[in-house]
């Protein structure tokens, strides 16, 4: 089976931060990069409520204002291209991180050369398809 052949369920919390950031600010770059995410084929890309708590988020959900919650089905190609898409949000500006959590499987992206990037994120996209929930970016890749 090929990679754009795989598909499954997800639902994928992004947590966005910028070290820089005022409330109003972060706002400003959630809706950015939720409107760039949804030029990608994403099934659904939503802005969770201050109260809600997506399924699989860890601690209390104060941050809402940084999340953006990915859910439906999609493939390992269209999770890729989710993950390029943060990254290449990320590189815009170098006071900007990304964590991506889907099920046990968490990435964290932030500080490193654009090679670097992607290949952790193929690594962890790899590993989420394949349920294995390990975090490339704490191990080396």
């Amino acid at each position: 089976m090929t990679r754009e052949m795989l598909v499954m369920h997800t639902q994928l919390v992004i947590k966005i931060q910028s070290h820089t950031a005022d409330a109003n600010e972060l706002d400003a770059l959630t809706r950015n990069l939720w409107e760039e995410l949804r030029s990608v084929d994403v099934p659904s890309v939503d802005r969770p409520a201050a109260d809600e708590r997506p399924e699989g988020s860890r601690g209390p959900f104060a941050e809402a204002m940084g999340t953006l919650v990915v859910s439906g089905v999609t493939s390992a190609a269209a999770m890729s291209a989710m993950a390029r898409t943060v990254i290449a949000w990320i590189r815009r500006d170098c006071e900007r991180s990304a964590e991506l959590e889907h099920s046990d499987s968490r990435l964290t992206l932030h500080g490193l050369s654009q090679d670097d990037l992607h290949a952790l994120s193929e690594a962890w996209v790899r590993d989420a398809m394949n349920g294995t929930g390990r975090d490339p970016s704490q191990d080396g890749g």
